[in-house]
């Protein structure tokens, strides 16, 4: 459904942003729910089309994760991820489990990303 343009737009966003390293920094502290990227408002809410929350901290292999959810956005400018978004507002695209003692590094978690969007194609 909306892999082209989770790829094309916003892993690019995500990768020319600093993202990864904003996102890692947060991880711990987090309240769930809080979003992680992007953290500016409506505009780029409207042209990535989703948006990457912290969710629960879990135990993932005998260490503390983050759970990293993506969510899509209500004004997104893709109109299958708006359509989504209008029905279900709070659906879950993808989730991630963000090791905190060794993170991986972006390249891995945007591969991870991508593998969780495929579901969606």
């Amino acid at each position: 459904m909306f892999l082209n343009q989770f790829k094309t737009v916003f892993v690019t966003a995500f990768k020319k942003n600093n993202a990864y390293a904003q996102l890692l920094a947060g991880a711990r502290d987090a309240v769930s729910g809080e979003r992680a990227y992007p953290k500016i408002g409506k505009r780029e809410d409207e042209r990535l089309g989703l948006r990457l929350e912290y969710g629960e901290m879990v135990q993932e292999a005998g260490t503390d994760a983050r759970m990293i959810v993506a969510r899509p956005n209500r004004g997104a400018v893709h109109v299958g991820l708006r359509k989504l978004a209008a029905h279900h507002p709070r659906e879950v695209l993808f989730k991630i489990p963000l090791d905190l003692k060794n993170p991986p590094g972006r390249n891995a978690f945007i591969s991870a990303m991508e593998e969780g969007a495929r579901r969606w194609l």
